[in-house]
């Protein structure tokens, strides 16, 4: 079982790796351009969960970070929002709570570098005042990378040349993991920060 829990920390930490106006109001036509990315802001929270042979275990990993060595453009036109080469790298700690039939069996810190190599994709997207709905969300819930997810709500803010997106993104989903049935729980809250090129 200790093996098990060893595994469910470092899974669990890989479980993340992503409103207010401004001088302008957002619209389809102000926003489309290429954009810059500058920076990133994550905060994040995952519970991975099981009850398996009269056994229950649940771990509880938060992260915060800046990204480092931002890469890429947005480029958006009238109907889609198109990644390019989008990378950056990730330093922080990811803070893990470990439970085993209810009792808690490890409170630890565990150093998280990433690097997340270049991604592109391309998302259809509706604006409706300053919240923007993208059919495919950025931020990663499931740790592999910033890769194209469900359906999500943000907010865009503009000042002058820069523009924020700022992006809440949720997963809920039961799966198994060596033949053991998990539940797991993601949040991302995340702010991207673009410059107009």
């Amino acid at each position: 079982m200790k093996k098990l829990t060893a595994s469910l920390a470092v899974i669990t930490a890989l479980i993340f790796t992503s409103c207010s106006k401004d001088n302008s109001e957002p619209s389809a036509g102000n926003i489309q351009g290429t954009w810059k990315i500058t920076s990133m802001h994550a905060k994040t929270s995952s519970t991975l969960e099981f009850n398996y042979g009269g056994e229950s275990g649940k771990n509880i990993t938060t992260t915060e970070y800046d990204t480092k060595n931002n890469t890429g453009t947005l480029t958006i036109d009238a109907s889609n929002w198109v990644f390019n080469n989008i990378g950056y790298s990730v330093t922080t700690i990811a803070h893990t709570i470990q439970t085993q039939n209810g009792q808690v069996v490890a409170d630890t810190d565990i150093p998280l570098n990433l690097n997340i190599a270049s991604y592109n994709g391309t998302t259809g997207y509706e604006i409706t005042g300053d919240s923007v709905f993208l059919y495919n969300g950025f931020f990663s819930v499931d740790g592999s990378a910033s890769t194209a997810q469900a359906p999500t709500r943000g907010k865009i803010s503009i000042n002058g040349n820069t523009m924020t997106f700022t992006e809440h993104a949720t997963i809920h989903e039961n799966q198994m993991m060596s033949g053991i049935p998990f539940e797991k729980t993601g949040i991302a809250d995340g702010v991207m920060t673009f410059e107009r090129q």
